[in-house]
């Protein structure tokens, strides 16, 4: 039996597998979903200590951030309503809410004296209703999938294909058209829209006999 035999599972194993993975899921969740109560109600009764806030938005010693960049997303939304303390908000705004820029952390430092007994109070009236929490605050916000460039995908993809995979411009053509959603008549169109467009250095010729120049 080679290496690649032994690691065959049966529909069994596959299964508890994927029966783990939905799990884990389902308890990042739950879990979140607690600690988005109990860090709160911690931060105000441990002397106003926002460590564990800034803990949970964090990264791990290897600089790898704790939660997936939605559920993340969605926590410094949540904690930044609540938590009195200033953070560099300004600065990581762009991320959290559009997932434009690049990701950093959120981290709130100092207690903002100005804010901190109209937010006490609206910890206290959120977490005296047992079901509130960072998914119930969910329903009241949006986050933003980050917009994705299929054209630099595409590119990409192409300049791959012909100078790592030794594909040829046909073969690049001929695999695209093996999409059903891409035709022949769809292919020629675009080349007649690109044929019109003057490459970098070039301009459109003008037929000067024509009486409206």
């Amino acid at each position: 039996m080679n290496a690649i035999n032994k690691d065959i599972q049966t529909f069994e194993q596959i299964e508890a597998s994927i029966t783990v993975l939905a799990n884990a899921e389902v308890i990042t969740n739950k879990i979140l979903g607690e600690l988005s109560r109990s860090v709160l109600l911690y931060m105000l009764d441990n002397n106003d200590d926002v460590r564990p806030v800034n803990r949970l938005l964090g990264t791990d010693e290897n600089g790898k951030f704790l939660l997936t960049p939605m559920n993340w997303r969605l926590a410094c939304q949540y904690f930044y309503k609540f938590v009195p303390f200033k953070s560099n908000w300004n600065e990581t705004q762009a991320f959290i809410v559009s997932a434009k820029g690049k990701r950093e952390a959120l981290v709130f430092s100092k207690k903002d004296k100005k804010v901190f007994d109209t937010k006490a109070i609206a910890i206290y009236t959120w977490l005296a209703l047992e079901t509130n929490d960072i998914w119930t605050f969910s329903d009241t916000v949006e986050v933003k999938a980050k917009d994705i460039d299929y054209s630099k995908r595409i590119t990409s993809a192409v300049e791959s294909a012909i100078d790592k995979g030794g594909l040829s411009i046909s073969d690049v053509m001929l695999a695209m058209l093996s999409s059903d959603m891409l035709t022949a008549d769809m292919v020629i169109e675009a080349m007649g829209e690109i044929e019109e467009i003057p490459l970098e250095g070039e301009t459109l010729e003008v037929d000067n006999k024509d009486p409206n120049f």
